[in-house]
């Protein structure tokens, strides 16, 4: 979108809030677009325009946030819906992004909020999941196996040929075989309700000390773990050994699970799946969307998709290792 054009929109958003300032947030890794409106009357607020999702986007993010408030999980109040505009209206959580604050905060209170963190993925797997039965809206089209390989696809097209400049067809054949394994083993995972995005820059510290839940409009059925491998495995911030430990341990505790997730193969197959589709996500972006700070965040997915394969005593993780060593990666 152009600059006039831009003027355009913040200038209609203005009269139909009747706002007095406006500022355009940063972008996440979509096509939406997110403004903060200062209004008298209501105080700020937020707007989310989604025009290339429409309408059953908007339908899709309302029933998700209504889902995830029934069961327990902090979301923003939908306060207007607007078809014309494409626009979703939610109350105002802050600017204070975990993953913005967490370098400043102590250890203690590091340890409680990832914790808190882990404890929203639990309850959305083990109580989300029971509401979800087959005809709800958000059962439709789970995160099976020919997803899992399409969001692959990404790390093959957008980072691996596209940003590396990789062509040579035996490394790509190799490759293309490594995502087709940890597409079918991901998806050998029971299916469970996930966030599918739940990690420190979607997670919003309140006024009030706890967690709010951003970016839902995505939640659906998805391999056990898959949230769990977010937080544990988050490209956006360093959490430690003490602290990745304890959150898995509540996870586990509250969904009630027998076995640990650390000593589960099926966290890290999910984790190397998401890792990788996270890495192509970043190359698109900067790439399709030209939007070159999601560049930064490859380093640190590359060292956690490297050391989840470590952690696999699967015969065919030490060759993994070797390809993504070819492709770029550093050695774990």
């Amino acid at each position: 979108m152009n600059t006039s054009q831009q003027t355009e929109r913040e200038q209609i958003l203005l009269r139909r809030f009747e706002g007095d300032a406006l500022t355009r947030l940063a972008p996440d890794a979509s096509t939406r677009s997110f403004y903060r409106i200062a209004t008298r009357a209501r105080g700020t607020m937020i707007v989310l325009i989604d025009e290339t999702g429409g309408l059953a986007a908007l339908d899709r993010m309302m029933t998700a946030g209504r889902l995830l408030d029934e069961i327990g999980v902090r979301v923003p109040r939908l306060l207007e819906r607007d078809d014309a505009l494409s626009a979703l209206v939610f109350e105002d959580f802050g600017s204070r992004l975990l993953a913005d604050v967490w370098s400043e905060l102590p250890f203690s209170e590091k340890r409680r909020l990832h914790g808190e963190a882990a404890e929203i993925a639990a309850v959305i797997a083990k109580r989300g999941t029971v509401l979800v039965c087959d005809d709800h809206p958000l059962a439709c089209r789970p995160l099976a196996r020919e997803r899992l390989r399409i969001e692959l696809a990404m790390f093959a097209t957008h980072d691996v040929a596209g940003r590396r400049g990789i062509s040579d067809r035996e490394l790509l054949r190799e490759l293309a075989e490594l995502l087709d394994r940890i597409a079918e083993q991901a998806s050998l995972s029971p299916q469970l309700l996930a966030h599918r995005d739940l990690h420190s820059r979607n997670l919003m510290l309140l006024d009030d000390g706890v967690l709010g839940v951003l970016d839902f409009q995505d939640t659906l059925r998805a391999p056990m773990y898959y949230d769990l491998a977010s937080l544990l495995f988050d490209p956006y911030v360093e959490i430690g050994q003490q602290i990745f430990t304890a959150s898995a341990r509540c996870y586990r505790e509250l969904t009630g699970m027998t076995l640990d997730p650390l000593d589960d193969p099926r966290l890290h197959w999910v984790a190397a799946q998401r890792l990788l589709k996270a890495i192509g996500t970043y190359s698109a972006q900067a790439r399709t969307a030209h939007r070159p700070h999601f560049l930064k965040f490859i380093p640190a997915a590359e060292r956690r998709a490297m050391s989840v394969l470590e952690g696999l005593s699967d015969a065919a993780a030490p060759e993994a290792i070797k390809l993504l060593e070819r492709v770029g990666f550093a050695a774990p």
